[in-house]
């Protein structure tokens, strides 16, 4: 007989298995209570009891224990939650929610109204690399994040209905190449003022000499480094005759803050 119900069980669909299953499942009130943390059966947590019956294939359904009634469908307790669930809601048919036409809170015109203030933020390159090396890594100022950013929408934007959420995975997905900058505290003035030439000249000739200038002066910084790399290097080798000392300088908090490396280590 068990073998009859487990063969017609799987001749069925999805929802006509769980429709199947909940007809086989019962909920009766509960006969007798046991000692709980509860003074009124009604603060209990459960408020009824759940048996399992099966068609003995003459029209009649025999009371069964819920191992015997997996066993019998071959299925995980799991595959009977959701029935009970829906039978405790006061249904008695099964029907599959999942999958279907989603709708969609925000409308790509949202999606637009948040590129667009996102792009009303200045950006630049890497101040420490050459324009060939990562060129589409794009950095904003280190004074935001994404609550001051969406904060700055809100105040835009007071009535909108856009989450911050939304806003987050916006920036996430259509601008994979912009990072926020760290906090630079140790910029050259040789730097500080080729940048600033370069930025602000409107003139072409000088903007590109400051340009120029700046990648040599890159060229010399990142020659004295691998300097330094291989002379750590020598230090450790056997017989090695280079000795590398490391000074740490103990990191302040200036106010206001100060990001020429001069005036930071000074202070």
């Amino acid at each position: 007989m068990k073998l009859n119900i487990f063969q017609r069980y799987y001749t069925m669909s999805d929802n006509e298995q769980r429709s199947y299953l909940m007809n086989l499942i019962h909920l009766v009130p509960i006969q007798r209570r046991r000692n709980g943390n509860y003074t009124n059966a009604e603060n209990s947590r459960r408020q009824t009891s759940v048996t399992f019956t099966l068609s003995d294939g003459v029209g009649c359904f025999k009371r069964v224990c819920k191992q015997t009634f997996l066993e019998t469908f071959n299925v995980s307790p799991s595959k009977i939650t959701t029935p009970i669930k829906r039978l405790k809601s006061g249904l008695y048919m099964f029907t599959d929610k999942r999958g279907g036409c989603k709708t969609f809170k925000y409308t790509h015109h949202d999606r637009c109204v948040v590129r667009e203030h996102v792009n009303c933020f200045p950006s630049d390159v890497s101040h420490y690399c050459r324009p060939k090396h990562n060129n589409d890594i794009e950095y904003l100022s280190s004074d935001l994040n994404i609550n001051r950013m969406y904060a700055a929408f809100k105040k835009e934007h007071p009535n909108t209905l856009i989450s911050k959420r939304f806003y987050y995975r916006v920036f996430r997905k259509d601008y994979p190449n912009v990072k926020f900058r760290r906090p630079r505290v140790d910029s050259c003035k040789t730097c500080d003022l080729l940048h600033m030439k370069q930025s602000s000249s409107s003139n072409k000739a000088e903007a590109c000499k400051a340009k120029m200038d700046l990648d040599a002066h890159h060229r010399v910084i990142e020659k004295a480094r691998k300097e330094v790399a291989n002379d750590c290097l020598q230090s450790t080798l056997p017989g090695g005759e280079a000795c590398v000392l490391t000074i740490d300088l103990q990191k302040v908090f200036p106010l206001p803050k100060l990001t020429h490396s001069k005036m930071y280590y000074n202070r």
